[in-house]
């Protein structure tokens, strides 16, 4: 059990020792309520102690901001899944720069004609394993690769 007196707190479980903190002005707390159920993505929960009840409190406006950011970063760390071919590109600056790179160089040779659409590229996924696809397959990829960095991006500003 829980026990008050003045600003001290203290847990007992002796029910002797209780009853003699009770005689001297020591106070049983009430048990301490299951805390509700919330929308963790909007709500948070506070506990008043005075009350010994849960109160659930909207998110403010930065720590919403901060908990979408903290969720969008873990979204980045887990890659971009290339369907069907089942395989994961990272999406970390470094990866996106390369990728970009990669895809200046891809359309310079095609427009110079030293390359086609059917031109095998080799990439790196985000376990630095090697797939080798085609040009236009390339292409096709970084261009939806790009649209999913941007709809994360557009979700945290």
């Amino acid at each position: 059990m829980t026990l008050k007196y003045e600003n001290q707190i203290r847990t007992e479980t002796d029910q002797g020792v209780i009853d003699t903190l009770v005689r001297k002005g020591w106070t049983v707390l009430p048990e301490k309520p299951l805390p509700p159920s919330y929308d963790h993505d909007a709500e948070k929960i506070v506990y008043d102690e005075q009350a010994n009840s849960w109160a659930i409190v909207p998110l403010a406006e930065n720590e919403l901001l901060n908990r979408q950011q903290g969720i969008i970063f873990e979204t980045i760390s887990q890659g971009y899944t290339v369907q069907p071919e089942n395989f994961t590109l990272g999406l970390q600056e470094s990866d996106r720069n390369a990728f970009a790179q990669m895809l200046v160089l891809v359309k310079e040779a095609l427009d110079l004609n030293m390359i086609n659409n059917d031109t095998p590229q080799t990439i790196a996924d985000a376990n630095s394993n090697k797939h080798t696809i085609s040009t236009l397959r390339f292409r096709q990829l970084m261009v939806e690769y790009g649209f999913y960095y941007q709809s994360l991006w557009n979700q945290i500003v």
